[in-house]
């Protein structure tokens, strides 16, 4: 445990480590992250206690992905971020030189991927309208944002997942889509409304929840590698924060 300051904990490293999160939802891969603070003489500490815990200037992420063969690390101030995540993106050798250790040094090809802090693979671009999935501890128990609705896919299990509606289209066959904080062909987390149960809905779902943060809940199914839930009833899908919680 290393003491992390409120507005730093809860904003830039929640979202680094979301980031991340969705990193692996995205790609399929499997992610190597060693985590820690930046420690050095004469830090302040945590005085109460017997152990006296240094509180650190700056913490670290260093991540690799073998399976691509890229590496990066953030290396971030402990203090509410005032730059987007992409700004803190570094060399790992950058890190190793502050902190004395040596990540990874059994990697075939690690001193190459060590000196790469390009954040193209790590951070998608942004199409018009995407936002980011709802930080998870801020939702209600039983609540779960886009990115934790894939840990649901194919277990037959009730969820309820938030996310905003940033697309919306009727297919040919007619039935509605929704795809939650992000777009085609981006997307992580899709609510399918059937045609013949659109009469299920007192008004046209569609002009509804366009635009709009909501709350849906049934089972995750596996869609191509994103996520997806069919519903059948306005019941089962709300605007959050209207009857939601």
């Amino acid at each position: 445990m290393s003491p992390q300051l409120d507005d730093f904990n809860r904003d830039g490293w929640a979202e680094l480590e979301g980031l991340l999160r969705g990193y692996v939802a995205r790609t399929g891969h499997h992610l190597h992250v060693v985590t820690g603070g930046v420690l050095k003489d004469g830090l302040p500490v945590i005085e109460r206690g017997a152990n006296k815990v240094s509180i650190p200037e700056q913490y670290y992420k260093v991540v690799l992905d073998l399976e691509a063969g890229k590496a990066i690390a953030f290396l971030m101030p402990n203090v509410k971020l005032p730059y987007p995540i992409e700004h803190y993106a570094v060399p790992i050798d950058e890190v190793e030189e502050l902190t004395g250790l040596d990540f990874f040094n059994l990697v075939e090809g690690q001193e190459s991927m060590e000196q790469e802090a390009d954040t193209e693979l790590w951070i998608p671009a942004v199409a018009a309208g995407d936002v980011d999935p709802i930080y998870a501890p801020s939702l209600p128990r039983g609540h779960f944002n886009t990115v934790q609705a894939k840990l649901y896919m194919g277990r037959g299990k009730k969820v309820t997942v938030v996310g905003k509606v940033v697309s919306s289209r009727y297919s040919q066959a007619g039935h509605l889509w929704f795809n939650l904080d992000k777009q085609y062909p981006n997307q992580i987390f899709s609510v399918m409304i059937r045609k013949e149960n659109l009469v299920n809905f007192s008004g046209d779902p569609k002009a509804e929840f366009d635009g709009k943060v909501i709350a849906v809940t049934g089972e995750v199914s596996k869609f191509g590698e994103s996520a997806v839930m069919v519903v059948d009833g306005e019941k089962k899908l709300k605007v959050f924060g209207r009857d939601t919680q």
